[in-house]
């Protein structure tokens, strides 16, 4: 389908009803109101933000699109929603908290068209995230790039064109990671310098254990790290154990030692559980395997008003 639109915004929304009108108020100081579209989707927040959206849409002549999920289905899923209403050339996301500032949007465009990019990050200057979360983010985004096709450096204040768009939202299921989907189609990314800004109110929808959640399944859908852990650990235990066997036959030999009773138990105990974290892991596999096949959508769409 030709693009409508020059730009389309795609905003995932959860309880931020302190900062939706003056996101979209700034968002409309950046465009003329014919060349762009904005779409906020609704992660099922439980304030009052989907009433404020409907009340922005009724009061606004902008082009707004309004999406409700039926269910909390987390930011990237909450952006494929989006993306697959999105009727623009170039398809920017961006939080809703305004520390990705719509002004900044121009430096994407600007850095898109000089590169012929398809795909454009914003990186901060300085993340306003506490230095335990940056540096886990940092940790993390080192281990997608490691073992997955994820840029080091990335974030969710993105340009995105079209064609890549369309590409993108083929690949519809659970745990969609948007960023390592967009590195296996980009033929070109770049990166820009932008601001971050801090949070005006409220605080983030990501806590350190939802942020930890959130990477380990990461982990499972688009690297195999969890699998090869098994393999090196599994040869290591093997080693190991082997080693303990010789010991004790030649302690036998020489000095008629018996195995005793402590080491029997810790080489059970250790044995079993090692047998069980692995078939876990394997589990983990199986059952995204059986969510893919079984066809289910990642999400529920409760309203849409376009």
């Amino acid at each position: 389908m030709k693009a409508i639109y020059t730009y389309s915004l795609v905003i995932p929304v959860y309880n931020s009803v302190d900062s939706l009108r003056l996101l979209v108020d700034e968002i409309a100081k950046v465009f003329r109101p014919e060349e762009y579209q904005i779409i906020l989707v609704d992660d099922h927040s439980s304030d009052n933000s989907w009433e404020l959206m409907k009340t922005l849409k009724a009061e606004s002549k902008l082009n707004i699109s309004l999406i409700s999920l039926a269910q909390n289905a987390g930011q990237h899923i909450a952006l494929f929603c989006g993306l697959m209403h999105a009727k623009g050339e170039f398809i920017i996301t961006l939080d809703d908290d305004l520390q990705h500032r719509p002004d900044e949007i121009i430096k994407l465009v600007n850095k898109a068209v000089e590169d012929e990019a398809d795909l454009v990050y914003g990186i901060y200057e300085q993340k306003k995230h506490s230095a335990i979360r940056n540096s886990g983010s940092k940790f993390f985004g080192n281990i997608l790039n490691r073992f997955a096709s994820s840029p080091a450096q990335g974030s969710s204040f993105k340009l995105i064109r079209r064609e890549l768009v369309l590409k993108v939202i083929q690949h519809q299921h659970f745990n969609f990671y948007l960023d390592e989907v967009l590195a296996w189609y980009s033929a070109k990314t770049s990166y820009v310098t932008v601001i971050h800004a801090p949070r005006l109110n409220g605080k983030s929808g990501y806590s350190n254990f939802k942020l930890m959640e959130m990477s380990l399944r990461l982990l499972f859908n688009y690297t195999v790290l969890p699998l090869k852990f098994i393999t090196y650990f599994g040869l290591v235990s093997s080693l190991t154990s082997f080693g303990f066997g010789v010991y004790y036959i030649v302690e036998k030999i020489n000095n008629g030692a018996q195995s005793g009773f402590t080491a029997i138990i810790v080489s059970i105990f250790f044995s079993t559980g090692l047998i069980l974290l692995s078939l876990g892991i394997i589990g983990e596999y199986i059952s995204r395997v059986f969510r893919i096949q079984s066809g289910k959508p990642p999400f529920k769409i409760k309203a849409l008003i376009e």
